[in-house]
């Protein structure tokens, strides 16, 4: 389908703008979660009943026909319905054909968010999911990046620090993939308001 940067993707979610099918790829994992609960609140937002519309999968538990399944199962007292499938890069070859007969096909109801660190390329399955999925890569941050990160996050919790010591603390505390609920906590402690 398409690539998208982080930003993109945010902005897309901002104007309502969802695809029925999402990769998020890569090792920031912080950021990658954070993305997939952010599609999913855009995709049920004003949904009652959203326990009955939100399913996650790890397919090294359960097998992709139950995925499927819940993917193709009307939403109830809802536009949406959102599967999120991880663990997808053991999946055996058989039920690969599974996979892609659903993303050749994906229901219009239900936004499926795959979530991945890394992928075979050499896998059809794979090829086929970078082709028609909407894919948001989360690459390691650089440095420059993190501390806009950390200045940007600090702000969403509406605490302010200064310029001379942000940079510092988002050193020290480490990359987003890197923070624990801990150490977000300890960023807001740690900087006067």
């Amino acid at each position: 389908m398409t690539n998208l940067s982080r930003s993109e993707l945010e902005r897309s979610l901002r104007e309502g703008r969802l695809q029925p099918l999402y990769l998020l790829l890569g090792t920031e994992s912080y950021l990658r979660d954070h993305s997939a609960r952010e599609i999913t609140n855009a995709a049920l937002s004003g949904t009652l009943l959203r326990e009955f519309n939100e399913c996650g999968f790890s397919l090294l538990s359960d097998p992709v026909q139950a995925a499927i399944a819940a993917a193709e199962q009307l939403p109830m007292m809802s536009e949406r319905r959102v599967v999120r499938i991880k663990d997808f890069a053991k999946l055996r070859e058989a039920d690969d054909e599974v996979l892609i007969r659903y993303l050749n096909n994906p229901v219009a109801s239900t936004v499926m968010i795959f979530i991945a660190d890394e992928l075979d390329k050499r896998k059809k399955g794979t090829k086929t999911l970078l082709d028609k999925c909407a894919v948001v890569e989360f690459s390691p941050l650089k440095d420059a990046e993190a501390k806009a990160w950390a200045r940007t996050r600090l702000k969403e919790l509406k605490v302010t620090a200064d310029d001379q010591v942000a940079p510092h603390r988002a050193a020290r505390l480490g990359r987003p993939s890197q923070l624990t609920r801990s150490g977000r906590i300890n960023v807001c402690l740690n900087c006067p308001k």
